[in-house]
């Protein structure tokens, strides 16, 4: 069993992004199909009624698995091939005590729970909270599978089993939803059938290493760097999730509903962002485990061409939102479309985050991100319950913008004081300014034909994209003189194998 697969450093995360994207797409993807037929089937306040519960579950996930799961993240490669069987039993099985002793207790106190959390929905636990939070327990458990296949680097395995369970989830869900018409209890009902076999698929994969051991001296070290995360997790729910909670206080179900809807579209960005994670922290700890130094080099290159190619994503999302919404959505959601540009942009600033704690995370300083993260949720709900009740869902998806972007100059002030990472500012200030001014000027473009819109903004975007990625040496200009090259995004990608690494 080996440890580390090397398939050279930049086509590794390359590749392992494009996988656990891929895997990570899937399920979206699903979302996209089902969201035209769950908005034709429910209204917007059945919709909420399916996110609240989903909100609800994630409020107490942290509790139910006290971050243990995160120990595999880190410690794996601190510990002894041989031990990693043992290792990695010990925290299956305190993980999975904790799991079920929790969701247990969350059930005997749901209805006293969910009056507190949402004393205006007049919802009750049973059934849509209870199987939030039954799913939610599953979904815990295999994570812990998960993320030693992640560390492992076998993300190709994780896709085919990705692939089977999202199949399954599309299946059921249609049966319960529209053959069976469960309601909204059939959405969630369809989420934990998926998510056991999910878990079945991935236990299977990682029976070598489930042993009937357990050692107590892996969980000392483990609770120290995974305890303080237990207020970081919160602080991230209150930048992410909290809105949720406080619209429900001061608006309609119905814009409830209709602010979920723009949340689940704009996913696509989001599983991008989360998907290099993956995908880059394990390399970035094994990286750093060889010199800091070259490391916080290397990702200065890094981290200018995944803004780039982060931007022009965001930019295509933005212009082409609105028909997003129009063809998936009946014309009840249709004011999502003002909010989706925003909750973009959030996730611009939460993949730049994700390279300024990355640091902190090596170094196990992770008492300094709860900091990061509660404070910025505290400003994010301070903001919320100041504008929401005069704004509406748009000061909720704008307050989720500012505390994004808090957390991550936060983490880069901090992150630098332990281990300084290099950072391209001038670079990437002009991709962002030269980004921003091409979706300002597609958008002054006034056409009554939709298709004229449509072929405005594709071009838009076909400027942005050499302008961008010559900004963050991706490409050179000489390139552009070669058409085909261009259409097939060859130069992006392999331009610089001829031209080398400089940075003009």
């Amino acid at each position: 069993m080996n440890k580390i697969h090397d398939k050279g450093e930049k086509s590794g995360i390359i590749f392992d992004t494009f996988v656990y994207g891929l895997q990570s797409v899937l399920p979206q993807l699903l979302s996209f199909l089902l969201l035209p037929i769950f908005t034709s089937v429910f209204k917007p306040e059945e919709y909420a009624a399916v996110n609240l519960a989903t909100v609800f579950a994630t409020l107490f996930s942290c509790l139910i698995t006290l971050q243990l799961p995160a120990i595999i993240g880190r410690l794996y490669f601190d510990c002894e091939e041989e031990d990693v069987g043992v290792f990695f039993s010990t925290i299956f099985f305190a993980a999975l005590v904790t799991i079920v002793a929790s969701t247990v207790l969350i059930t005997l106190l749901g209805n006293q729970l969910v009056s507190i959390v949402f004393p205006n929905s007049d919802l009750s636990f049973f059934p849509l909270f209870f199987l939030a939070i039954i799913s939610l327990g599953i979904s815990s458990i295999s994570s812990i599978c998960s993320i030693l296949l992640q560390v492992q680097k076998r993300a190709t395995r994780l896709l085919r089993i990705s692939v089977v369970v999202t199949c399954v989830h599309f299946g059921v869900s249609i049966f319960f939803v529209v053959g069976l018409r469960w309601g909204p209890a059939g959405v969630l009902l369809a989420t934990i059938i998926s998510g056991s076999l999910n878990l079945t698929l991935l236990v299977f994969t990682v029976r070598d290493y489930l042993l009937l051991a357990f050692d107590s001296s892996y969980l000392a070290p483990g609770l120290r760097y995974c305890l303080p995360l237990i207020p970081h997790y919160y602080g991230v729910f209150l930048y992410i999730s909290s809105d949720k909670i406080v619209l429900e206080k001061f608006v309609s179900l119905a814009d409830v509903g209709i602010y979920a809807v723009a949340v689940k579209l704009v996913t696509p960005l989001s599983t991008f962002v989360e998907a290099f994670n993956r995908s880059n922290s394990p390399r970035f700890n094994e990286m750093s485990k060889i010199s800091q130094e070259n490391t916080a080099k290397q990702y200065r290159d890094v981290i200018t061409k995944w803004f780039a190619v982060t931007m022009i994503l965001w930019l295509g999302f933005s212009l082409f939102a609105g028909e997003a919404v129009r063809l998936l959505t009946p014309a009840s959601y249709h004011p999502a479309v003002n909010l989706l540009p925003v909750l973009a942009a959030a996730y611009v600033f939460r993949g730049l985050y994700c390279f300024a704690v990355n640091p902190l995370f090596y170094v196990m300083k992770t008492n300094w991100i709860p900091a990061i993260t509660v404070s910025a949720g505290l400003v994010n709900v301070a903001l919320n319950f100041l504008l929401i009740p005069r704004y509406g869902m748009v000061a909720a998806a704008w307050t989720t913008l500012i505390s994004f972007a808090l957390t991550f100059v936060a983490a880069l002030l901090i992150g630098s004081r332990f281990y300084p990472m290099h950072w391209n500012v001038n670079r990437l200030a002009l991709i962002a300014v030269a980004t921003l001014v091409l979706y300002i000027c597609a958008n002054m473009l006034s056409f009554d034909l939709a298709s004229s819109r449509i072929v405005a903004k594709t071009l838009t975007i076909a400027v942005a994209i050499p302008i961008v990625f010559r900004t963050a040496n991706i490409i050179r200009f000489r390139h552009l003189w070669t058409l085909k090259q261009v259409l097939l995004l060859k130069i992006a990608f392999g331009g610089n194998k001829r031209n080398g690494n400089r940075d003009s």
